[in-house]
C-alpha cells in the first residue's frame, strides 16, 4: 500500500460501511400508491422533531411552566400537551390505517388499540361532557373507521385515507383536551398533562422491544467499519504495510488500556470484574468451538453477522419482556394489596429481593432457551445466527449467574473488562505467531480488526456523554442514535410485497414503531420520569451489554477462526 493511498481509502471505508447501510436499508419510493410519500415526508418530519425534543429537553423544561401531580413523581412541561398529542395521534393514526388493509391480527390489534385509546379518554371526560357525549363521540369515531375497514379492506391504500383516520382520531383526543381545559377548576390541576403522563407511561411498554435492538447499534457500526477497513486493507497492502496497521493499532489500544488503568477502581473493576471477563470469554469461545462442530465457521461472513443480529434484535427484546411480565403483575398486585389493606403486607416485608431473583430466575431460562436455538440454528448450517443467538444467550444468562451461586458471590459484568480480555487474546495470539515466524499478512490484518473492534468500542460512550454534559440530560442521545441508525437501516423489509401484508401497509408499519419509540423516547425525557421497569434508556443499555456483546464475541470469534487457518477475513 502506497503511503497515499490510506488517505484515499478512507471514504471508501466510510461508503462501504456505513452509506451503503443506508442506501440499502432505508426506504425507497419505488411504485408507491399516490399520497403515500406525502405521510412518509410528514412522519420522517415528525420523527426529527421528536429527537430534537428529546435533545433540548432540558432547556425546553426550563421555558415551561410544569405540572406537577400530587404524588411528585413526574412533571409535565404544559406549552408541549399539544405536541406530543399530535404525535400520538400520529402515530395511532399509521397504526390504523395500516390495520384497515392488513392481515386479521393486524386489523385486531389496530382496532383494539384506537378503541382503548380514545375510549379511555373520552370517559374521563364524563364529568365535563357527560357521559352520553363522552361516550358518543368516540363510538361515532369508531364505527367511521370501521365503515371504512369494510368497503376499503380489499382496496388499495387510497390517498385520503389516512387523512381521513388522522381527523376522526385527531377530532376525538382535540375535543378530550378541550374538556379537560372545563375540568380543571374542578379537579384544581391540570388534569391534561397528567392524563398524557400515564398514557404515554403506558404505551412505553411497545416500544421496550425497539429500544432493546437500539442498543446494539453502536456494536453494528464498529464490526462494519472494522470489517471494511480489514477488507480494504488486504486487498490494498503490500510489502509490510500490513505490519504497520497492526502495530499502529496496538498502540492506540494499548493507550487506551493506560488510560482506563489510571482511574482504575479496584472496588468496581478489579477482579470481580475481571474474572467474570475471564471466564465469560472462555466460555464464548466453548460455544464457539461448539456451534463450529455443527457448522464451518469459514462460511459465516462477518459482514453478514450485524443483519442476523438485526433478524434477532426485536424477538429477544420482546422475549426479554414478555418474561418480566410476571414480575411486573405481582409488584403491581403487591402495590395494589398494601393500598388497600396496609395491615395485609408482612411486617418488615420488602419485595425486592424477591423480585431480583425472579428476574435473574427468567434471564437464565431465556438465556439457556437461546443457547439451545443457536445450535438448532447451528445444525441447520446457519452460523451467523447460531453465534450471535449463543452470544445473547450466554449474555442473559451471565447476568442472572448470581441466582446459580445463591447471591454468595458479588459478579459483577463491566463490557470494559470483556473488551479488555480480548484485547489480551489477540495480543497473546500475535506474540506466538511472531515468535513461531507465522505472522503472515493476512493473520497480522486480522488481529489487528480485533484490535480495531476494540478501540471502536472502547469509545462508544462518545455518542452519549457529548449531549450529556452540553444539554444535562444523559443516555437520550444514545437511544436515539440506535432507533434512527435501525431506522434508516432496517427498513429494507418494507420495500417489497408480502404474500398477506402488501408494501403500503409494510410502510405505514416501518415508519410508525420507529415514530412511536421516538415519541416516547422525548416524553420520557421531557417528562422526567423516575427510573422504573419500563425506563427505556435503561433497556437500550441493557440491550447494548446483551446484544452489543455478542456482536463483538461473534465477530472475535469468526476473525480468529480465520487467522488460525491464515486466511483472510471474509
Amino acid at each position: 500500500m502506497s503511503p497515499r493511498r490510506p488517505g484515499r481509502a478512507v471514504p471508501s471505508v466510510i461508503d462501504q460501511a456505513l452509506l451503503a447501510k443506508v442506501r440499502e436499508g432505508r426506504l425507497r419510493d419505488d411504485g408507491w400508491p399516490y399520497g403515500l410519500r406525502a405521510v412518509v415526508v410528514v412522519g420522517a418530519v415528525l420523527f426529527a422533531s421528536a429527537a430534537l425534543l428529546a435533545l433540548f429537553a432540558g432547556p425546553i423544561r426550563s421555558w415551561s411552566d410544569l405540572t406537577v401531580p400530587n404524588s411528585l413523581s413526574s412533571s409535565v412541561p404544559d406549552s408541549l400537551v399539544w405536541v406530543l398529542v399530535f404525535l400520538l395521534t400520529f402515530c395511532l393514526a399509521l397504526l390504523t390505517t395500516a390495520a384497515l388493509h392488513g392481515p386479521w391480527w393486524l386489523t385486531v390489534l389496530g382496532l383494539l388499540s384506537v378503541a382503548l385509546l380514545l375510549g379511555a379518554w373520552s370517559v374521563a371526560t364524563a364529568t365535563t361532557r357527560g357521559v352520553p357525549v363522552a361516550v358518543g363521540i368516540p363510538l361515532l369515531a369508531m364505527l367511521a373507521i370501521v365503515a371504512l375497514l369494510v368497503t376499503r379492506r380489499r382496496r388499495g391504500l387510497a390517498w385520503w385515507e389516512f387523512p381521513v383516520v388522522l381527523g376522526l382520531i385527531g377530532i376525538v383526543l382535540a375535543l378530550c383536551l378541550h374538556a379537560f381545559a372545563g375540568s380543571d377548576r374542578l379537579l384544581g390541576f391540570r388534569f391534561a398533562p397528567v392524563f398524557l403522563d400515564q398514557t404515554l407511561g403506558l404505551l412505553t411498554f411497545l416500544v421496550l422491544p425497539a429500544a432493546f435492538a437500539a442498543g446494539a447499534a453502536v456494536a453494528e457500526i464498529a464490526v462494519g467499519l472494522t470489517l471494511v477497513a480489514t477488507r480494504t486493507a488486504q486487498r490494498r497492502s503490500a510489502g509490510r504495510w500490513p505490519y504497520v496497521v497492526l502495530a499502529a493499532v496496538l498502540v492506540l489500544r494499548l493507550a487506551q488500556e493506560g488510560r482506563r488503568l489510571s482511574d482504575f477502581d479496584p472496588v468496581n473493576s478489579g477482579w470481580i470484574a475481571v474474572l467474570p471477563a475471564i471466564g465469560l470469554a472462555a466460555v464464548f469461545a466453548g460455544i464457539g468451538w461448539l456451534i463450529s462442530r455443527l457448522t464451518p465457521l469459514s462460511s459465516v461472513p462477518v459482514a453478514g453477522l450485524p443483519d442476523d443480529l438485526s433478524r434477532i434484535a426485536v424477538p429477544v427484546g420482546a422475549a426479554v419482556i414478555a418474561m418480566l411480565l410476571p414480575v411486573y403483575v405481582f409488584l403491581f398486585g403487591f402495590q395494589i394489596a398494601v393500598g388497600v389493606n396496609p395491615a395485609a403486607a408482612p411486617a418488615g416485608f420488602d419485595p425486592s429481593p424477591l423480585v431480583d431473583r425472579l428476574v435473574d430466575g427468567f434471564r437464565v431460562v431465556l438465556g439457556l432457551l437461546l443457547v439451545g436455538l443457536a445450535l438448532w440454528q447451528a445444525r441447520r448450517g446457519r452460523g451467523g445466527s447460531a453465534l450471535v443467538l449463543g452470544g445473547a444467550g450466554l449474555m442473559l444468562t451471565a447476568l442472572g449467574v448470581r441466582l446459580l451461586t445463591g447471591y454468595r458471590w458479588a459478579l459483577w459484568l463491566d463490557p470494559d473488562a470483556l473488551v479488555s480480555v480480548a484485547t489480551v487474546v489477540a495480543v497473546v495470539a500475535g506474540v506466538w505467531l511472531l515468535l513461531r515466524r507465522q505472522l503472515s499478512r493476512d493473520r497480522a490484518l486480522g488481529l489487528a480488526a480485533v484490535l480495531a473492534l476494540a478501540v471502536l468500542l472502547s469509545v462508544r460512550s462518545l455518542i452519549v456523554d457529548p449531549f450529556g454534559v452540553l444539554l444535562g440530560y444523559g443516555g437520550v442521545a444514545f437511544v436515539l442514535f440506535g432507533v434512527t441508525w435501525d431506522f434508516l437501516t432496517g427498513s429494507s423489509w418494507a420495500n417489497t410485497d408480502g404474500r398477506r401484508v402488501s408494501r403500503p401497509v409494510r410502510v405505514l408499519l416501518a415508519l410508525g414503531y420507529p415514530l412511536l419509540t421516538v415519541t416516547i423516547v422525548a416524553a420520557d425525557a421531557l417528562i422526567r420520569r423516575p427510573r422504573t421497569f419500563s425506563d427505556v434508556n435503561a433497556f437500550a443499555e441493557l440491550g447494548e451489554l446483551v446484544l452489543g456483546t455478542a456482536l463483538l464475541a461473534a465477530a472475535v470469534v469468526v476473525v480468529l477462526a480465520a487467522v488460525r487457518r491464515n486466511r483472510e477475513v471474509t
